[in-house]
């Protein structure tokens, strides 16, 4: 596989059917949120005043960590395109963060439709990646041919 590495948990999995895989994959990203999350919530970040940066930071770290544990566990698996659904997971995600973060819109003056279509048009999108991504998994044997390359 692209990692380079063969992990003997990849040659365990190599042979699990779809279903098992998706639940390998589900498994992954709870783990990676679950320690981004953990990790976001035990950092300090120091306050800037008006138009504070606290909640990007915080998404930024937490991103950085579950990007982390993703990669990490795609080498076990021997199947770095474990990452692949990440984009499509953590947009939507991270938009609700900062919508429930910055509970103060109405001082901002931001129009709530405004909210509305953006997160309708993140959650679709988000929605039709993942869909595409899922069609065409195979299973954790199966790597992205752009990662074998590399």
């Amino acid at each position: 596989m692209g990692s380079g590495y063969d992990a003997p948990v990849g040659r365990c999995l190599s042979n699990a059917g779809r279903t098992a895989s998706f639940a390998i994959i589900l498994g992954i990203y709870a783990v990676a949120g679950a320690a981004g999350v953990a990790v976001a919530s035990i950092i300090k970040v120091p306050t800037l005043g008006e138009g504070d940066l606290v909640p990007l930071a915080k998404a930024a770290v937490a991103d950085l960590v579950a990007t982390v544990v993703v990669w990490l566990a795609g080498i076990a698996v021997n199947n770095t395109s474990t990452y692949d659904p990440y984009w499509s997971v953590y947009t939507p995600l991270a938009y609700c963060f900062f919508v429930l973060e910055e509970v103060n819109l109405k001082e901002r003056d931001v129009p709530l439709a405004r909210v509305i279509l953006l997160g309708v048009s993140c959650w679709v999108w988000a929605i039709r990646l993942t869909l595409n991504w899922a069609r065409d998994f195979t299973g954790v044997n199966h790597e992205d041919f752009r990662y074998v390359s590399l």
